[in-house]
């Protein structure tokens, strides 16, 4: 239903804002979100960024001939699974939500999952797509391809909503912080209580504890504008430790039923990745480095 319903928004004469789509909408919407105006919108786009990231894969499947482009392509895929499985979360819990259906630890993990899904998967399907046109060469970028035009959609997306460093400060600044965390670390927790694989645990392990990692950040009493200048990398690693965490769940299970190893292959792949970006900042030193001398 979300995306005529924005493909006819989108082609109208006069350009409007994204909340003027989000009350077209909801008035064509049973059910209401309390997660805000826009929930509906971020969990469209969260899918819609993994559908361009998955698009985009096929046009590029024929590079991996070249072990080069193999190990590129290889970790944009487990990208790819993690931005699928992380936007699914979010379609989950708002389908529970919208049927009644929802508990208060679900509850408050949707707030925080609305957010780092919509600024999460929105970088990845950008990155993933500039990496897919520079591999391409002048084919890619000419035109010759679909790439392009993917590129484009993901970038119109960004541009059109809330910014990245806005769902950032917006994740810190959940209602009920401390039981949003709580919540996302007892999620990623039961991924790892269902994981039995020797690899897919160590993975597993690692995705926690980036998770606890974050929390210990945000907890440790640190000074607003430290905060504030930390709030994307802290977001992105509750992002990505639980992409992860919810990658390694999913490998299981396809070893469990039917012995699919590529699951497998995905989590593993993605625990090489960047995950935990926590590092202590100083925003003074960063003002010097923007002062023009």
């Amino acid at each position: 239903m979300i995306d005529p319903l924005f493909e006819s928004w989108r082609r109208r004469a006069q350009p409007t804002p994204i909340e003027e789509f989000a009350e077209f909408y909801l008035s064509h919407s049973s059910s209401l979100v309390d997660t805000g105006p826009l929930a509906v919108t971020r969990e469209w786009t969260g899918v819609r960024n993994a559908a361009l990231m998955r698009r985009g894969l096929d046009v590029a499947r024929s590079q991996a001939a070249l072990p080069l482009h193999l190990d590129t392509l290889a970790a944009l895929e487990a990208e790819t699974w993690g931005a699928f499985l992380m936007s699914f979360l979010f379609v989950e819990l708002q389908g529970r939500l919208d049927r009644g259906g929802i508990d208060g630890q679900q509850r408050a993990l949707l707030q925080l999952v609305a957010p780092l899904t919509q600024l999460t998967t929105g970088k990845q399907a950008v990155n993933l797509l500039n990496e897919l046109i520079e591999g391409a060469g002048s084919t890619g970028a000419v035109g010759c391809s679909d790439l392009p035009e993917l590129l484009r959609n993901a970038q119109q997306r960004q541009v059109g909503e809330p910014a990245s460093d806005a769902l950032a400060i917006e994740a810190l600044s959940c209602p009920d912080l401390h039981a949003a965390l709580a919540a996302l670390m007892g999620r990623a927790s039961s991924c790892l209580r269902s994981i039995r694989e020797p690899r897919l645990v160590a993975a597993g392990r690692q995705a926690v504890g980036a998770l606890e990692r974050a929390a210990l950040w945000l907890e440790s009493g640190k000074e607003p504008d430290v905060l504030e200048a930390g709030a994307r990398r802290l977001a992105l690693t509750l992002a990505r430790g639980l992409q992860l965490a919810l990658l390694c769940e999913h490998a299981q299970w396809m070893l469990d039923h039917g012995g699919d190893r590529r699951g497998f292959a995905a989590a593993l792949r993605y625990s090489r990745l960047p995950v935990d970006l926590i590092h202590e900042v100083d925003p003074e030193l960063d003002r010097l480095l923007l002062t023009r001398g």
